[in-house]
Parts: structure tokens; sequence; C-alpha cells
């Protein structure tokens, strides 16, 4: 049954995917809360986007899977990561963000939307990837960590990596500073990636290659990959699952051709709906609000 305008749509049950959220409530002190019984799993080998307008949760959720929200957040719940669980308010494991250092990195890599604010001026980016390299593997020597930061960037696809490491992220381009996170949230080998609008302010052609080296990292073995977007494009192209949130919560859940193509929630709609057309060239684009009388 489709949910109400509004109403979460029902939480998918626990699994031993990458990663599973159920029940996730986000509040700041004197504010009602800004997520609001979010569910959502990511599985195994596959692509999960999370979409929905600015301000819906969609950052704040996955900053919750890596734990990584400010330290005035209340948080409850339940969160797990390959199994293991993080948060369980139920059973008494409340929100406490150490409990993430021993799985961040290992277990779940982020890549932010801002790469130059994720990355330091003043290091080199071989000198930041290889950190990554020597806290995860310390028993490994100078040169084999210098070996293996470039390798990284090689694979995420920076051009001419052996120089590049040796540049500092200010004298790189956009995408490769992109590819620079990347390398980085890849030093740990994790097994689940979260990409937080990886290609915003890239150009067509770089963000589309840095979209197929995330689809393509991101589902080796057993790892999957949350992508937030707002861009209705990539989804339809790149995610193999698609959850909907507004004002906090999930509203529309399932397989990507399914919620593209018939979509049951009237936000879900008005999502759609509001992707630029070749037959609305001249006229107004619809609007949340076209969708909103009926739905109560």
């Amino acid at each position: 049954m489709n949910a109400g305008w509004g109403q979460a749509a029902p939480e998918p049950p626990s699994t031993t995917g990458a990663a599973h959220v159920g029940d996730l409530r986000i509040a700041f002190p004197g504010q009602p809360p800004v997520v609001d019984g979010v569910g959502l799993t990511v599985h195994s080998g596959r692509v999960t986007a999370l979409i929905g307008q600015s301000g819906s949760g969609k950052t704040l959720t996955a900053r919750a899977l890596a734990g990584l929200l400010p330290a005035d957040a209340s948080v409850t719940g339940r969160i797990e990561l390959n199994g293991r669980v993080l948060l369980n308010s139920e059973a008494g494991l409340r929100w406490y963000p150490p409990r993430w250092n021993r799985v961040r990195g290992r277990e779940i890599g982020m890549v932010f939307q801002n790469a130059l604010s994720a990355l330091n001026p003043v290091l080199t980016v071989g000198r930041q990837v290889g950190d990554v390299v020597r806290r995860h593997d310390p028993g490994l020597r100078r040169h084999e960590v210098r070996e293996r930061a470039i390798e990284l960037l090689a694979r995420a696809g920076m051009p001419d990596p052996v120089r590049r490491a040796r540049s500092h992220p200010l004298e790189l381009s956009g995408g490769m500073r992109q590819r620079a996170v990347i390398a980085v949230a890849l030093a740990a080998r994790p097994r689940l990636l979260v990409a937080d609008e990886p290609t915003t302010a890239l150009d067509t052609t770089v963000a589309a290659q840095i979209l197929d080296l995330l689809g393509e990292l991101g589902t080796e073995g057993t790892g999957g990959l949350l992508l937030i977007t707002h861009d209705i494009g990539v989804v339809a192209d790149r995610a193999d699952d698609v959850v909907v949130l507004y004002q906090g919560r999930v509203v529309e859940r399932g397989p990507a051709e399914r919620v593209l193509d018939s979509p049951e929630h009237p936000y879900t709609r008005a999502l759609l709906a509001a992707v630029p057309r070749p037959e609305h060239r001249g006229g107004p684009l619809p609007t949340l609000a076209d969708f909103i009388g009926g739905t109560s």
C-alpha cells in the first residue's frame, strides 16, 4: 500500500547487507527531529541512491551511518555495518561516536561533496593517502606506503599519479581533488562507500568518470555504495535501489526501475516531474504544490 503524504514508508527488515539503518531519529537542542524514523538498507554489491530536496535529511543520515554527526546531536535508532551493531537504542546500546573509530575506514569510507574541505591544504595528496595507508597497515615501510599511495591514486583515475602525489590540493583541478578524496577513502579498503553529492561543480565528462569509478569500486566483492544525489538522471543511470526522503522521512523505496517508472508517492512524482524536459521549454516546470492536492 502506498505511504500517505508525509507518512513514512514501511521500513525494510534488518538484513546482512553492507549497511542497515532502522528507525533513525536525529534532533538538535530546541528543534524537532530533522531525521524522523528513517530506515534503509544498502545491499552488498548494489548501488542505493538516497534522494530528496535540500534539507530532507540525506546528508545527516549518511553522516550518522559513519558516526560523524555534530556533538550536540541527539540520535536514536539502530545502525548496523556489515553485521556489526553500532547503535541499538531499544537494547540499550546508545549513540557513542568513538564506537565508530574501529570501523571507520575499514568498514565504511566517505566521499564528501566538497573535496577541497575534505583534504588538508598544507599536505600533499600522496602524504594524505599514505597517512591512511600507514594507519591501517602500520607494518609497511616508508617506500611501501608511498608505492601504495600512488597505486591508490592511479586506481582512482588520477592522471600521472607519481607527479600528482607530490601536489597539494590547491594545485589540482576539481576533478583531480575528487579523485584524491576517493583514493583516501579507498586506502583502508572499506566494504561500504558513501558518496555525498560527489560530482558537485564537476563538468559532465569528469562527473561521469567519477560516477563510473564509484559504482565499480563501491560494489566490488561484498561491498555496497550509498549514493546521495539530487540528480534524477544519475539515479536512472547508476542506481539499483532508491530511497526517497521528504522532511526527514522515507516516503518511498524500491528498485530504481520501479520507483522511476511507476512512482507511488506524490512527492516522488513531484521530484520526477520537476526534471526539465523538451516539452517544458518556454513554460513553467511543475512544482511540489501541483502534486499535493487530494493526497491527505
